[in-house]
């Protein structure tokens, strides 16, 4: 069965921790990475070039924008 790929980034551990339980119960999802931030995702975000990315955006809109954009 194929799976999309999605990467998720939330400087919050126990925020990750629950959206990846809650993402593991779509079997259309893969989460290929969690990270806390988009500079420690970058390398994967480069490489597998996931459609689907969560990003919490609340602590710096601009980074996530320009960081969205350069991809």
């Amino acid at each position: 069965m194929f799976r999309i790929p999605m990467v998720v980034i939330d400087p919050d551990d126990k925020s990750r921790e629950e959206i990846q339980n809650l993402l593991d119960g779509f079997c259309f999802v893969e989460v290929i990475g969690s990270f806390d931030n988009i500079i420690s995702a970058n390398d994967v975000i480069q490489q597998a070039r996931p459609p689907l990315m969560l990003f919490d955006v609340t602590n710096n809109v601009d980074l996530a924008l320009d960081s969205i954009e350069k991809l």
